[in-house]
């Protein structure tokens, strides 16, 4: 499971619109713009850590070790002005501070890696 760092989601978040599901238009396939330019986000996953393999709950500890608390701090804040995003994790009893990751799929679904406290 390839993880894109806490920095990197964060700018994910902070461009998603509030609707999953709109997409701006999409420039030529080979300029540079599309090449970097950010995912849409199509879908939204919600995953404890607990269900993961132990290879990707390695590299999400891994991962989630060499950020910062700042970054993890701007992430939640993110997510927190989201409410769409923030709705779904109150649906499942979380809310942000048990985001620990976050990684955004080949197929736009962003996934929000979750660690309950324990």
């Amino acid at each position: 499971m390839r993880m894109l760092s806490i920095l990197a989601m964060s700018t994910v978040l902070a461009l998603a619109a509030p609707s999953y599901a709109q997409q701006p238009a999409a420039p030529q396939a080979n300029t540079p713009e599309a090449q970097s330019q950010t995912p849409v986000i199509r879908a939204l996953a919600i995953v404890d850590i607990q269900e993961l393999p132990p290879e990707a709950q390695s590299q999400v500890n891994e991962i989630v070790a060499q950020q910062g608390d700042d970054a993890l701090q701007e992430l939640r804040g993110l997510i927190d002005g989201n409410a769409e995003i923030k709705a779904a994790l109150e649906a499942k009893g979380l809310n942000s501070g048990h985001v620990i990751a976050a990684n955004v799929e080949s197929d736009g679904t962003l996934v929000l890696v979750t660690k309950k406290a324990s």
